[in-house]
């Protein structure tokens, strides 16, 4: 088994280069060594990551914001510096990066210091393969490569413009603390958008126009707090709204019009209560420069949900045997095939195969009958395997300087 998780380390290696050569994440082999900062000194340098937006960008962006207010909130709400830190917080961005020595960097990706930008990179140098005595184990191939490894973030590239504390924009311009941003203009506190225009706090779209905290969208124009939209227009605090136009407040909408709270009215009668509802929206944004958005709506319990909402988190005490079986059996298959020795078990690698999946736990549902379920976090006695972790890519730089 340590054979196979040493190999299943160097597998993770190459296929880490893969994936993020795919994602415009660049991992750069070579020579030059880095001045190495010490993590206090980093701490220090992530406090530059929170500077204000420039004097060149601000008149940009914030000409955008008072657009998007015009467009999809029916009039002006003040300035873009008032809304800064609202438009951060309600980011839906689960990776923030963060700034050592003036590189924006994932930290998801990687924690390190050993960093250049996209501009110091000599695309066309190589280095020396590694000799025999090198390659004998895992640790000897580690401890060669870890020191001509580099993180290289600030990638911009294309025709873009106005790009600031941003990193993986491709022909974009005007973009602020936005990431995987891709034939975009006017983007801030966003993640992987394509061809979006007037784009705040969102991520995962595409074509989106004039939106403020949309997740997860398709061709959607003029929309604030919603997601998993599909060709819509004009779309309020909704969620799996499609083929639909003029909707607030509503849930599994498919092809319809003036919809409030699920209920269909009249034209007339539908632009009178969205007049009252977008009057109420600006009245708070204006007074608090705030206001809750969709998930802040459902996350807050209701008053008879107040006691039960966080003691309510359950599991199925076992996963269904033969599912099980089919699961084990697929992946001993897979292991066998791509590292010649296969694993039978994999709840014994579930951390390491979990690490880029975000923390979920089950939920009771207020539907249906869960009184015969287990309370408590996912992961509670699904399995008594000791977890075997097996280390990635981004761990090299720490694995054999035993950090």
């Amino acid at each position: 088994m340590k054979f196979i998780l040493n190999l299943l380390d160097l597998v993770q290696l190459v296929d880490y280069q893969v994936i993020n050569k795919r994602n415009v994440v660049y991992i750069t082999m070579d020579n030059i060594k880095t001045d190495k900062i010490s993590g206090n000194e980093i701490d220090e340098i992530n406090d530059v990551n929170e500077t204000e937006i420039s004097r060149e960008l601000y008149p940009k962006l914030n000409t955008a914001w008072k657009s998007y207010s015009n467009v999809v909130l029916g009039r002006g709400v003040g300035e873009l510096n008032d809304f800064v830190d609202f438009i951060k917080e309600t980011s839906c961005r689960s990776r923030h990066y963060r700034l050592v020595k003036k590189t924006m960097i994932a930290p998801q990706y990687y924690k390190g210091d050993n960093v250049k930008t996209l501009d110091e990179i000599d695309f066309h140098k190589t280095f020396n393969p590694l000799d025999i005595n090198e390659m004998k184990d895992i640790d000897s191939i580690v401890n060669a490569i870890q020191e001509r490894i580099s993180y290289t973030g600030n990638i911009i590239l294309g025709n873009a413009m106005g790009i600031e504390q941003s990193s993986s924009i491709f022909d974009s311009r005007y973009v602020y603390k936005s990431s995987e941003i891709y034939n975009s203009k006017h983007v801030m506190f966003s993640e992987r958008i394509r061809q979006g225009s007037t784009v705040f706090s969102s991520c995962i779209s595409g074509e989106p126009e004039y939106v403020f905290n949309v997740v997860e969208v398709g061709w959607v124009k003029r929309a604030f707090s919603s997601m998993l939209l599909g060709v819509v227009s004009d779309v309020y605090y909704s969620a799996s709204i499609f083929s639909s136009q003029d909707i607030m407040f509503s849930f599994g909408i498919r092809a319809k019009r003036y919809v409030i709270g699920n209920q269909k009215l009249s034209q007339d009668k539908y632009q009178k209560i969205k007049t009252s509802l977008l009057e109420q929206i600006r009245t708070e944004l204006i007074g608090k420069k705030r206001i809750p958005t969709l998930m802040d709506i459902l996350n807050q319990p209701r008053d008879e949900m107040d006691s039960s909402r966080n003691s309510d988190l359950y599991i199925r005490k076992d996963i269904n045997k033969n599912e099980k079986e089919n699961i084990n059996k697929a992946f001993l298959s897979a292991t066998k095939v791509i590292l010649g020795k296969g694993i039978d078990d994999i709840d014994s690698v579930s951390k390491s195969l979990t690490r880029r999946i975000p923390p979920m736990e089950y939920a009771k549902s207020k539907a249906v009958d869960t009184s015969k379920e287990t309370e408590g976090k996912m992961g509670t006695n699904i399995t008594n395997t000791e977890d075997k972790t097996i280390p990635i890519f981004e761990d090299i730089n720490y694995i054999s300087k035993g950090r």
